[in-house]
């Protein structure tokens, strides 16, 4: 807590890690979305195993 980081990626599904995602198009904001269902990496590795 306390801290923000800024990920930047094309990728749908590594955005979906966050809590919010907001996407840029031709460097204007065109949409700000919070994440209900977030995706876990600890939890993706449990279903490798």
């Amino acid at each position: 807590k306390g801290h923000t980081i800024v990920l930047v990626t094309h990728e749908r599904y590594t955005a979906e890690h966050a809590k919010r995602i907001i996407q840029l198009l031709d460097g204007k904001m065109v949409s700000d979305e919070k994440i209900t269902h977030r995706l876990y990496a600890r939890d993706e590795k449990e279903l490798i195993k």
